[in-house]
């Protein structure tokens, strides 16, 4: 008598026979090790397909092997199974086996909450980064203002790096990105507009002039204003009326320098100047309705200049003065 057990993903035979009156079993038992690449591929799909943040283009499909012991696999495999069969205890520990490789499965497919969505967050950095990337390479390695604010002439980052993702990328256009600018764990409400969650570390022209200098503790972001932009033509003859710019090429140290910080507050909005720059980290969370400690564990993501993620706390990220570290262009404070 041969039975199929298929569903376990390998098929077992036993044959009965009678000797003297009395019943012996002899089984022939193989199991390939299809099943465990089978099951690793699947677990390994599930997670890059519900992985963070949401889908820019079509994912293909990973190829997975075929389901383990499909027609004519056992002579294939050359497998011709053991003459003393299955014990017990080989028995409790393939069930064992099994039992452990669906728990790593579960987690890998249905893995949630705030681990998850940090790391969501640090994707959507890493795709403005790209647009920050794109812009740069199209206007000579200049980096777009931070904010604008020069009478009836208003606008912010997102709107600029928006152009490039985009082609639309008017006030609509924006609405349609806006998941890429706020981070899943950033839910705290806001009265008008779509959230955004993060701010350019801000260079204050006031204070350190123009151009910037090795060792400037301004950050990347221009905020320009007509106090400001006066500040910068009277530290510079050379911009006559032209606006100052910023460009990579005026970070000493990229991989050391914040580009995007985040900025959870109830004013930071799609679109908006307001916000759209920051000077220090204490000035990072403003948060009403939700719990420091909770959100990304007590820490902030940091997109760099060179368009790497770093994960740290405020203090982390402030340097050994508070206020400096990546938070500003001079190296090594």
């Amino acid at each position: 008598m041969e039975r199929s057990f298929a569903g376990l993903g390998f098929r077992w035979s036993t044959m009965y026979t009678r000797e003297g009156g009395t019943s012996s079993g002899r089984r022939k038992a193989c199991a390939s090790g299809h099943c465990g690449n089978w099951i690793l591929s699947l677990a390994a799909e599930k997670a890059v397909v519900r992985g963070m943040g949401p889908d820019r283009t079509q994912m293909k499909r990973l190829k997975r092997p075929p389901w383990p012991w499909g027609p004519g696999q056992a002579a294939a495999t050359g497998c011709r199974g053991r003459e003393d069969g299955f014990t017990r205890t080989e028995l409790a520990t393939v069930v064992l086996l099994l039992m452990v490789v669906g728990g790593v499965v579960w987690a890998a497919v249905q893995g949630t909450g705030e681990p998850r969505r940090t790391w969501g967050c640090r994707a959507r950095l890493k795709t403005l980064g790209e647009a920050f990337q794109t812009y740069a390479m199209e206007r000579e390695r200049a980096l777009p203002v931070g904010a604008v604010r020069l009478g009836a002439v208003e606008s912010a980052w997102d709107r600029e790096i928006a152009k490039g993702m985009n082609p639309t990328a008017g006030d609509a256009g924006l609405d349609k990105l806006a998941q890429w600018f706020r981070c899943p764990s950033d839910a705290e409400p806001r009265g008008e507009g779509q959230a955004r969650s993060y701010s350019m570390p801000m260079y204050e022209l006031r204070d350190e002039g123009w151009p910037p200098r090795r060792l400037s503790m301004g950050g990347v972001g221009l905020y320009l204003d007509p106090d400001r932009l006066r500040a910068a033509r009277e530290s510079d003859a050379t911009l006559g009326e032209s606006w100052p710019v910023m460009r990579v090429t005026m970070v000493p140290a990229p991989a050391e320098t914040a580009l995007l910080v985040e900025r959870i507050a109830i004013r930071n909005v799609l679109g908006s100047p307001t916000f759209a720059c920051i000077l220090h980290p204490r000035e990072q969370w403003a948060a009403k309705t939700l719990e420091r400690p909770k959100f990304h564990g007590g820490k902030f993501n940091y997109l760099m200049v060179d368009g790497h993620v770093e994960r740290m706390t405020e203090r982390e990220s402030g340097g050994h003065t508070g206020s400096g570290g990546v938070w500003t262009l001079r190296p090594d404070d």
